[in-house]
């Protein structure tokens, strides 16, 4: 078990968060465990990670970091899981990205997958950043939010276009049939190998409504991650992220923190 000793965290999270190479996934769905092989770290991957962990720390994101750990363990694992990036274990459901994360009683996990050190895309086309960068912070934001529930604020869901239908909130701003074009068109674009044009003609649809990614409409979870991760890391994304969103993160995450 590898630790983030070296880094100038408070002793909470130097104690909580840890990097490690394998664990119990006993008391989650069987199926779901029979998909996640654990796996060590490489050096270049394991001081990539304490980078960024470092960096958000610098960046003004040391609260976040100890507030994550006030909730409990965070382990930081690596793993392989089909085409995948990573997942964010704040929920047992399997979620299509390059990380994931979740928390069981006081104990949590990040997932970083193969996909998210072995992207097609470096950098965010739009924001120049690192792609990795932010979708780890947006992990991060899951095991944040998995105990604040900030997702599921009444105000925030209104803003971002969420209404509770039957058991799910559903993202409302465009309808069920032009969300499918716009996925259809990015899925067509990746099959014929063109990932940066994809994720530039995501990006782009995607602020026209307000929202980082197309994938922010897949729930209010993952619309606060990404919202979250993108106003810390792109300039731009005060031109489209609505004033009201910007100031619920920056009072209840963020802090007025930014990358830039």
């Amino acid at each position: 078990m590898l630790l983030f000793n070296y880094l100038s965290l408070n002793a909470n999270a130097y104690n909580q968060l840890r990097i490690v190479s394998h664990f119990n996934c006993s008391f989650i769905d069987k199926d779901f465990c029979k998909l996640i092989e654990t796996k060590p770290f490489s050096n270049e991957e394991y001081y990539l990670i304490a980078s960024e962990l470092n960096n958000l720390q610098q960046k003004g994101l040391s609260h976040l970091l100890n507030q994550v750990s006030s909730n409990g363990t965070t382990e930081i694992l690596r793993a392989t899981y089909g085409f995948t990036l990573g997942l964010s274990l704040t929920e047992p459901l399997v979620r299509q990205s390059n990380h994931f994360a979740f928390h069981d009683s006081r104990k949590g996990w990040i997932v970083l997958l193969d996909l998210f050190f072995n992207h097609p895309v470096k950098q965010d086309p739009l924001s120049n950043v690192p792609l990795k960068s932010i979708i780890f912070l947006h992990e991060l934001v899951h095991a944040f939010d998995s105990f604040q529930q900030l997702s599921r604020n009444p105000n925030f869901l209104s803003w971002a276009g969420f209404s509770l239908e039957g058991p799910v909130h559903e993202y409302i701003q465009v309808s069920r049939q032009d969300k499918e074009a716009m996925i259809g068109e990015i899925i067509t674009l990746k099959e014929q190998n063109l990932h940066y044009e994809a994720d530039a003609r995501e990006r782009l649809l995607a602020t026209q409504h307000h929202i980082p990614r197309l994938y922010s409409m897949k729930s209010p979870e993952e619309a606060l991650a990404d919202l979250t991760a993108y106003l810390f890391y792109e300039p731009y994304s005060i031109s489209y992220i609505k004033p009201e969103i910007v100031k619920y993160i920056d009072t209840n995450i963020l802090h007025g923190a930014r990358n830039y």
